[in-house]
């Protein structure tokens, strides 16, 4: 029965994970520009601004890969620390990551009026130092949150979760696996996770965009960066609901549910 839940909770935490992975994925290309989580499209835009010699694509991109770069390092020495220490890490990059995205809040978004619509203004020093704080939030996420089940996930890139939806379930059938067959259907769902978290920032930003037309003093301009508070909000229920079973069960709910590779 305990591992049931155990393995119930894991995918919960999953799912979560991958629903706050669309809309700041999602955010952080329409309110900021750029993809800032993953750094895939960041990579082919330095090679390819770096042959054409545009200075001002090329530094933006390259902030962001290696502010990601940093984030990654910084989680790693978190997690040295941590497991030197027989702590728990996961919890205290999730704090970290709730407490960018607060200060991304305060941080203005800029946009260029694009016919009847708003666009992210590339050039833009407010955009550029978010997208930095969101590639850290990015490598906290893609380098602490690795397993799901026992299986592997990432909850920002999609790409390798549907090569591996698809061979679970190919598997399932071949071999008449019930465990791939679950596997699958874990995949999926976080794949719908990711997508009803895209769906979410998105209608944010697109049925809104008139209202940030409307002004142009400060409140207006941060009026976008609202929707992080969806993201703030459910990273505090993990960590509450982490602090609740610590206490009341004294267990480590991330290091079991969350082995890292």
């Amino acid at each position: 029965m305990r591992k049931s839940k155990n393995l119930t909770y894991s995918l919960v935490l999953a799912l979560t994970l991958g629903f706050i992975g669309g809309v700041l994925e999602t955010y952080s290309l329409f309110n900021r520009g750029y993809f800032a989580l993953m750094q895939t499209g960041n990579l082919i835009s330095i090679f390819t601004n770096l042959i054409r010699l545009d200075r001002s694509s090329l530094g933006i991109s390259l902030i962001a890969v290696l502010s990601f770069i940093i984030g990654l390092v910084i989680a790693n020495l978190i997690e040295y620390f941590c497991t030197k220490h027989q702590k728990d890490y996961h919890p205290i990059e999730l704090f970290i990551s709730a407490f960018l995205l607060l200060f991304i809040i305060f941080v203005p978004v800029e946009f260029d009026q694009v016919g009847t619509i708003l666009e992210a203004k590339d050039f833009s020093f407010s955009n550029v130092f978010g997208n930095v704080l969101l590639s850290l939030i990015g490598a906290f996420l893609l380098e602490s949150f690795r397993k799901m089940n026992s299986i592997n996930f990432t909850s920002t890139m999609m790409t390798a979760n549907l090569q591996r939806m698809v061979h679970s379930l190919v598997n399932a059938e071949e071999k008449h696996d019930k465990k791939e067959l679950v596997n699958g259907i874990d995949y999926l769902f976080l794949i719908l996770s990711f997508s009803a978290g895209v769906c979410a920032s998105f209608s944010y930003y697109y049925f809104l965009n008139p209202v940030f037309q409307k002004e142009s003093n400060y409140l207006f301009s941060i009026l976008p960066n609202l929707i992080l508070l969806i993201p703030i909000v459910l990273i505090f229920v993990i960590l509450a609901i982490n602090f609740f079973n610590l206490k009341k069960k004294n267990e480590v709910i991330f290091s079991e549910k969350f082995e890292n590779s």
